[in-house]
């Protein structure tokens, strides 16, 4: 007789894979193509009706940096999460505690968000830095938006969190 095989194993080798690679990108975006990248990763992943819905909640609030629309991916995250806390409910799950990783990790996108809408009036697309020498592109909704270098520290800062709370740095 064949051994059994669980068909599961493979799945949830891939959505570990498929996580670990989004946050290296995270980890490691510094360039236009590198956020561009892990967007279009992103928006890959999420667009898997499979995704689950942890992975979902942690990649729509990380998708939140690099968004024009940032309150739509913070949103959709927290609603994300409202569904694990009634699954979890109906099974009598302690899910607070279950949960409370990724409530911290949307409130710090949140809170960057909140922070970086603060310091300036632009819809953002993605993140980059500006160096202040030239003039910066024009902006449009759907465009790439620039941070000057001193902007880009509270978006760093807000990073640095976001990667403490996911348990990435020390």
């Amino acid at each position: 007789m064949a051994p059994s095989v669980n068909p599961m194993a493979n799945t949830h080798a891939f959505y570990d894979d498929e996580h670990q690679r989004i946050i290296e990108m995270f980890q490691g975006a510094v360039e236009e193509e590198e956020w561009e990248a892990l967007s279009i990763h992103l928006d890959d992943a999420l667009a898997n009706p499979s995704l689950p819905r942890w992975y979902r909640a942690e990649y729509e609030a990380i998708r939140a940096w690099t968004s024009g629309r940032p309150e739509e991916h913070i949103q959709r995250a927290k609603e994300v999460v409202q569904e694990m806390s009634l699954a979890m409910e109906a099974n009598d799950d302690h899910h607070e505690h279950q949960l409370q990783p990724i409530l911290d990790m949307i409130e710090v996108a949140e809170e960057g968000i909140l922070d970086r809408a603060g310091n300036q009036d632009v819809v953002m697309e993605d993140a980059q830095v500006w160096d202040g020498e030239d003039d910066a592109p024009a902006e449009e909704e759907g465009e790439v938006a620039w941070f000057e270098e001193e902007e880009n520290a509270d978006l760093l800062r807000h990073l640095e969190k976001l990667c403490r709370s996911l348990g990435l740095v020390d």
